[in-house]
């Protein structure tokens, strides 16, 4: 029977985010975090659901840049 995983407390959900927005390859978040690529994958799914995770291309956030400097 495969284990739960443990739910995620707040502050590593932040530095899961944190890692993410640095680029940080899957393999190296799994290692640091300690889960299974599909514990991942459910956590940013999660986030992006809640809003608390929003995901957008290079040229996208570089539009938004400028657009706020404007």
């Amino acid at each position: 029977m495969p284990k739960t995983p443990l739910p995620w407390t707040p502050h590593e959900e932040d530095v899961f985010i944190e890692s993410l927005e640095s680029g940080y390859a899957p393999s190296e978040l799994s290692t640091y975090h300690g889960r299974t690529p599909e514990e991942l994958i459910e956590k940013i799914v999660e986030l992006y659901s809640k809003g608390d995770l929003v995901v957008l291309s290079a040229a996208t956030f570089d539009a938004l840049l400028r657009r706020s400097t404007q």
